[in-house]
């Protein structure tokens, strides 16, 4: 128990990557952890998971990417390298994650993809506590406001939106990668509550882990709303026994909603009213829209529809521009992913970090597919299910290669997919030495 806090502590802190005193940022701080527990247990510091091919694969990658964006802002003699320092912090949050892998997955080798979906699971459950914390709390989220950076306090506090309730995580980016991250862990519980006789995530914790999932993304976004979707689909792909299967889950559904009904009778009538006047339409302005206007609609897909799609010139789909910011905001006026990658660096540029995202994906997708059994079949769904994923939320914003959230999370899964590979393969080849002898 106390091994599986300290690991989910540990990727808490490289996952969300907040400031901290003196050391700047919480990957740091995971480290500094990792590294204490090496020498007191291990008298050594491990960094052979930088070697392995998989992992090493994607740095290099990595570092393409970063030397790509650098080439594009001087050639356009632009010199813009906002996206520079985006890639640059995401090589520094993957080391660290690479650095933690060996206290991360030790002892749990033959069943790691399992655990590192249940330990990125439960970081995002600890998210979804804090930001209830905080919103029951006033205190609580008062403070983690106040420990944001100062263009973010004011954005919440004094922007356009009565969105104030998004400062309420304990997270360096609060905005579109925490709700994306948030669908990725919907994802991953599905598929954990979908393996045959697991005893990951088991009774009461089931009800807490979904309560706790929701209400962070009712704060955060509907970004993670296409995840709960798409993992939803994603179990109609996987099911053996569908009329059992759905038996159960209309009975975890019913127990879930009169789980939520009681918190929220329990809530004070302060909280309540919050959660009804600001939450509740921000998180499901869909419906509302529908009841006033009879259309499935909300502000940021109508703007990302009508306004964020537009006709590109044929020099700049090709070259691109060079251009990310300008000084009210993004260069084009356009929040969607396709459009901000094509504009800063064209087409070819956007083919690249499909290459690149696809990386993280290639090898567990192929030995997955290349296994005959009903598990690996729905390790394959799962796995290609975040990565349409990342397409579907690219549309929105940008999500393939620059969301740091993300690829933490996805080099993770890949890295303890691999090990979960090699330790079968070990364990095949010893048994047919085993009989051959």
């Amino acid at each position: 128990m106390l091994r599986t806090f300290f690991r989910v502590i540990l990727l808490f802190l490289i996952i969300f990557n907040f400031k901290l005193p003196y050391i700047y940022y919480s990957s740091s701080l995971s480290v500094i952890l990792a590294a204490c527990y090496y020498v007191y247990f291990k008298n050594t510091i491990p960094f052979t998971f930088f070697f392995k091919k998989y992992n090493f694969i994607i740095f290099i990658g990595l570092i393409c990417t970063i030397l790509i964006c650098a080439f594009i802002a001087i050639t356009r003699n632009t010199y813009e390298i906002t996206l520079v320092k985006v890639f640059v912090l995401q090589l520094f949050m993957l080391s660290c994650l690479v650095f933690c892998l060996p206290v991360l997955i030790e002892g749990k080798e033959s069943s790691s993809f399992e655990e590192a979906m249940k330990i990125v699971v439960y970081a995002f459950v600890l998210q979804g506590l804090i930001q209830f914390l905080g919103f029951t709390i006033p205190a609580v989220g008062s403070w983690l406001i106040s420990i944001k950076e100062e263009y973010i306090q004011d954005f919440l506090l004094n922007g356009p939106f009565d969105i104030y309730f998004r400062g309420y995580v304990l997270a360096g980016q609060p905005f579109f990668e925490l709700p994306a991250g948030y669908g990725i862990a919907f994802v991953l519980l599905f598929r954990i509550l979908l393996i045959d006789g697991q005893k990951l995530i088991t009774g009461y914790k089931i009800y807490i882990c979904l309560f706790l999932l929701l209400f962070g993304s009712l704060l955060t976004g509907r970004t993670a709303f296409v995840g709960l979707g798409m993992g939803a689909l994603m179990c109609l792909f996987i099911f053996r026994k569908p009329i059992k299967t759905l038996i159960s889950l209309l009975q975890t559904t019913i127990l879930f909603l009169l789980f939520l009904f009681v918190v929220f009778l329990f809530m004070p009538s302060q909280r309540q009213t919050a959660l009804v006047n600001h939450v509740f339409p921000f998180a499901f302005e869909m419906f509302y829209q529908y009841e006033e206007t009879g259309r499935l609609s909300t502000h940021s897909t109508d703007i990302m529809l009508y306004d964020h799609y537009y006709e590109i010139p044929e020099d700049v789909m090709f070259r691109g521009t060079g251009r990310y910011l300008k000084s009210d905001g993004y260069y084009g006026d356009t929040d969607a992913g396709y459009m901000r990658t094509v504009l800063y660096g064209g087409v070819f540029y956007l083919l690249y970090l499909i290459f690149y995202q696809t990386l993280y994906f290639y090898e567990p997708l192929l030995i997955s597919k290349r296994n005959k059994t009903h598990q690996s079949w729905a390790d394959f769904v799962c796995i290609g299910t975040l990565f349409l994923y990342l397409f579907v939320l690219e549309l929105k914003a940008e999500a393939l290669a620059s969301q740091n959230i993300t690829e933490v999370i996805l080099l993770f899964l890949g890295s303890s997919f691999m090990v979960r590979h090699y330790d079968r393969v070990e364990k095949r080849r010893n048994l047919v030495a085993g009989l051959a002898g």
